[in-house]
């Protein structure tokens, strides 16, 4: 059938720009190296206060609060399956009891 061929050619060239393109990721990373690791340092130092400040701010704003908040959800998750547990047992009997005095009523009257 003519999508099996259409299949194998496009696999065949997918692979073929695959393997160019990894070859080129290589090369350029090789020769990139040198110049980004010259240039990794002096910016690291300079943008150093401003990553500290960030990482300060995330402390406070992100980690603090979902540290906080997870534990509440983990200790209250007891108390929310019992009073679910309750609602749910509560709602049956409530209903059973509707309907067997739907019954009497029925029955009686």
């Amino acid at each position: 059938p003519p999508i099996v061929q259409f299949g194998r050619v496009a696999g065949h060239v997918l692979t073929l720009t695959f393997s160019y393109l990894s070859r080129a990721t290589v090369l350029t990373s090789r020769y990139m190296h040198v110049p980004l690791s010259v240039l990794y340092t002096p910016i690291t130092y300079l943008l150093g206060p401003v990553i500290v400040l960030s990482q300060v701010l995330l402390q406070i704003f992100v980690f603090s609060p979902y540290a906080l908040l997870s534990s509440l959800i983990r200790n209250v998750y007891p108390i929310y399956v019992f009073v679910g547990a309750a609602c749910i047992c509560a709602a049956t009997v409530g209903y059973v009891a509707r309907l067997v005095s739907t019954g009497l009523v029925y029955a009686f009257f």
